[in-house]
């Protein structure tokens, strides 16, 4: 019987060790790299999604760094969302610049300045999230 308890006790210590290690891994400053998550919806004036538009980031890039899809810029799936993961960069911006452009040339570009919120704001591997829509104008 003194086995089966100890067996319990042992489990509930090593599942609060797990939890205990989790909640600092998502704190702690040293680990994980900052990610920036863009995302957003493109319409047109009619609120209709428009899909195939281009939309790139802009304000968290290096002057060198090359084109990367998914990473700098993305297109609008049917339903008119995009959604861009990359690295959130060493400085904390406020904002970022989104422009989309359609590639088919029928809506006029768009830029949008927008504002980068952070879910930890004192730690420097905080993810930082974008939310970015736009209402295009045909030409």
């Amino acid at each position: 019987m003194k086995t089966r308890w100890s067996k319990y006790i042992l489990l509930f210590f090593l599942a609060v060790l797990c939890i205990g290690c989790a909640s600092k891994e998502q704190l702690d400053p040293m680990l994980g790299v900052p990610r920036l998550v863009a995302q957003g919806l493109v319409t047109d004036e009619l609120g209709q999604p428009l899909q195939g538009i281009r939309v790139d980031i802009y304000g968290v890039r290096e002057t060198d760094e090359q084109d990367v899809l998914y990473y700098n810029y993305n297109f609008t799936d049917s339903t008119g969302h995009y959604t861009i993961v990359r690295y959130a960069g060493r400085e904390q911006v406020a904002e970022v610049t989104m422009v989309a452009t359609d590639p088919q040339n029928i809506y006029a570009e768009q830029t949008v300045f927008a504002p980068v919120v952070y879910e930890h704001p004192e730690l420097s591997s905080s993810r930082a999230d974008v939310t970015a829509d736009f209402v295009l104008q045909a030409q």
